[in-house]
């Protein structure tokens, strides 16, 4: 297991309550000027708060047209989250998160959003925090970190029956945890610059 694949792999335990872990996962069409975002998350509350839930996100942005623009959630009862940790593997119901590829879908009376996507994994991960110490302890109470911070991807999305058909489109997958959500958070993220490809550009303020 390469070290970018072994910082994917699920911290929840199964039991431990007040936690919460996410992945998210972008990808950028630079032929039709659209993007999907999708979020895989568990939550497990105190336990006064209910019972620990997995949640399913995709977002889909148009910048030449932003009335297509969608949102779509879903929340599932925690038992539908499947954790396989060698290898890597996060199934929430029908869809699914893999070190190198993502597939599954959402929909509801707003639309639909449907995503199969493959990558060739980073072979490092990309650390926001500076020391491996604060991956470790209680501080902070959000780690977070990139283990697939600049990937070429491959496959399809379809929005509402529209499908778009990507090849080395530029994606980026990351991984964060903890046991205290952040209030606010400011995230940018390229990997399409027109003058260095190989370039990157990760803010994260929280």
């Amino acid at each position: 297991m390469t070290v970018s694949e072994r910082d994917n792999v699920t911290r929840w335990d199964g039991r431990r309550r007040g936690f919460y872990e996410v992945y998210y996962l972008k990808v950028n069409d630079l032929v039709s000027g659209t993007a999907l975002w999708v979020r895989y998350t568990l939550l497990a509350p105190q336990r006064e708060h209910g019972g620990p839930v997995a949640e399913l996100w995709a977002i889909f942005f148009d910048r030449n047209d932003p009335a297509r623009n969608l949102a779509l959630k879903r929340t599932y009862p925690a038992v539908r989250a499947t954790i396989g940790r060698d290898p890597f593997c996060f199934r929430v119901g029908e869809a699914v998160l893999r070190h190198h590829r993502a597939g599954g879908g959402l929909a509801d009376e707003a639309g639909s959003i449907t995503w199969d996507l493959a990558w060739e994994p980073s072979r490092e991960t990309f650390y926001h925090l500076p020391r491996p110490a604060l991956y470790q302890g209680g501080f902070p109470k959000t780690k977070v970190l990139a283990p697939n911070l600049s990937v070429r991807m491959q496959g399809a999305y379809s929005v509402n029956g529209v499908t778009y058909h990507l090849e080395n489109a530029p994606g980026h997958q990351a991984h964060l945890w903890g046991t205290r959500q952040g209030r606010r958070w400011t995230w940018g993220n390229c990997s399409a610059f027109v003058e260095d490809p190989t370039a990157v550009f990760e803010g994260l303020s929280a």
